[in-house]
């Protein structure tokens, strides 16, 4: 699936300082740049900046994945039903389990939807919390913390490096002179 803009919550150099020290990474590939507000979309309106963001807690699947467990303003899931979240890091060279395949991926990606494998990657961190959250699951558990980490964020569209930008189709071209 080629990558896609999103809109996220970016997380200040102290802030990121402040969650590597107090939660420091298991696995080779840090991530710890921001919070998705909504995958897919350049549309800069889905963007706020938030009263409070803060961690409450850290789950991992104990292989190759770990996030850390986000409220924004009080809310534990964003507009979309996906919990808010930091994705901490990942080993990515490793094979994921089959449970963590973003459904997203399964229905638009064919070899995922026939249960190719998959290297652990930052989009699997919503199945991992989703999983924590939900008591039937015992296996992957979130650990909540007692004092939890205030951090501070700016709203921003993400465009990935290897998208080619979309076209900008309301600007005319410059009138002949």
């Amino acid at each position: 699936m080629p990558p896609k803009p999103y809109a996220a919550l970016v997380i200040d150099t102290p802030s990121r300082n402040a969650i590597l020290e107090r939660f420091p990474a298991r696995y080779p590939r840090i991530v710890a740049h921001h919070l998705t507000i909504l995958y897919g979309t350049h549309d800069p309106a889905v963007l706020f900046t938030p009263d409070t963001v803060d961690i409450i807690g850290h789950c991992s699947d104990n292989t190759g994945i770990e996030a850390l467990l986000c409220r924004v303003n009080g809310h534990l899931f964003r507009d979309d039903g996906h919990p808010w979240h930091i994705t901490l890091s990942i080993n990515p060279d490793l094979e994921a389990p089959d449970f963590l395949k973003p459904y997203e991926l399964r229905i638009t990606d064919p070899q995922l939807a026939n249960n190719a494998p998959a290297k652990y990657a930052p989009a699997m961190s919503n199945p991992l919390l989703r999983r924590g959250l939900n008591p039937d699951y015992p296996d992957i558990a979130i650990d909540y913390i007692e004092h939890p980490l205030k951090i501070a964020v700016r709203p921003e569209i993400i465009v990935p490096k290897n998208m080619v930008p979309r076209q900008d189709t309301t600007k005319q071209p410059p009138c002949p002179d």
